[in-house]
């Protein structure tokens, strides 16, 4: 367990300050998905694990006292016998359900080979469903331990990331159908005229004030000089990061980590822009710099995580950056067939 650049990352932690990111493509996902893109019992089971550890005052008290680099093993061993009790029988009753729908799904494939012999189909055993188990440590079945927090983290942590993945399928739709939309303006012209117009509108879209980089120097140097008024003073990264974080608790939140973005996105978006692609940039800049900064991964940067990316011999370059204007979002084959099916469903 390494040092704890976690203090703070409770899960509590991981589903408030993400909760403004995840909220628009948690909208879109499949009805009976629940926070985060999971099931309903698992989602239950994140929250009641967060709300035991945030009620329990001896635990936080601990984090509290840490600054930045306590020992989060350590954290979680003061949490009160109570609390642990608690947890405790939350990680059985997981364990049962993870269980019994193992089993389930195990029938239900079982059901599906056996149809298949019917149908002269050989049985693949690689098609066999396997327990999810990501989130839990098996080893130790009857009492949670600090290492349970840490999977349930990482967990939380990657269905974001799988969230994202989806965001960025639905910004390519939006493109098709603005795209698709543009043309439809000139159905009367021939097929290669619309094309020539759709170009010319795109390439207007591109002709904006250079980007610069986000998360390096010159990007934040803008927001020390312009947003914080800093001008005549040398830029300091700690003075720079509390300047950034607005509660105080010492870690940077994707909405304060976004708050350094602004300047960027007015390069790019008038009062009238496409707002869907304007938080298309914002996610894709907030993404880079978590994955650029956010080393163990926690959702949050912490004031040594911030740091030390500062001394990096990229945080020094200017390699300039390509919003979502900049970059084709889909291929001529892909809005060809996009048309086809909006023309179909007409």
């Amino acid at each position: 367990m390494h040092d704890c650049c976690f203090i703070c990352a409770t899960l509590v932690v991981i589903l408030c300050t993400w909760s403004h990111v995840l909220s628009a493509s948690v909208d879109d996902l499949a009805e009976g998905d629940a926070i985060l893109g999971l099931n309903e019992e698992y989602s239950r089971y994140m929250q009641e694990v967060s709300s035991l550890l945030d009620s329990d005052a001896s635990y936080q008290k601990s984090v509290d006292m840490a600054g930045e680099m306590g020992d989060f093993e350590h954290h979680f061993s003061q949490a009160s016998q109570e609390t642990r009790s608690k947890l405790d029988e939350l990680k059985r009753i997981e364990i049962r359900r993870l269980k019994d729908l193992h089993k389930k799904s195990m029938k239900l494939a079982a059901e599906q080979q056996r149809q298949n012999l019917k149908n002269g189909v050989k049985p693949n055993k690689k098609a066999l469903p396997k327990p999810d188990l990501e989130h839990i440590d098996i080893h130790n079945p009857d009492s949670f331990g600090a290492n349970d927090l840490h999977m349930l983290i990482i967990k939380a942590t990657k269905s974001i990331a799988n969230i994202g993945m989806k965001r960025r399928e639905q910004f390519k739709q939006h493109a098709l159908r603005e795209a698709y939309n543009f043309k439809s303006r000139f159905r009367d012209l021939p097929e290669e005229e619309q094309k020539k117009k759709l170009e010319e509108h795109l390439e207007k879209a591109k002709k904006h004030e250079r980007l610069n980089h986000p998360g390096n120097l010159k990007q934040l140097k803008e927001v020390w000089k312009k947003y914080d008024s800093m001008g005549g003073v040398a830029f300091n990264p700690k003075t720079f990061f509390m300047l950034r974080d607005v509660d105080g608790d010492s870690l940077l939140s994707p909405s304060e980590i976004e708050a350094m973005f602004m300047f960027e996105l007015e390069k790019i978006y008038g009062d009238d822009a496409d707002s869907v692609a304007r938080d298309e940039d914002m996610n894709r800049m907030r993404e880079h710099v978590f994955t650029e900064v956010d080393l163990d991964q926690d959702g949050m940067v912490s004031l040594q995580e911030f740091i030390r990316s500062t001394k990096d011999d990229e945080f020094m370059q200017d390699k300039g950056w390509e919003s979502v204007q900049d970059v084709p979002q889909f291929t001529d084959e892909e809005l060809k067939l996009f048309e086809e099916a909006q023309l179909k469903d007409s």
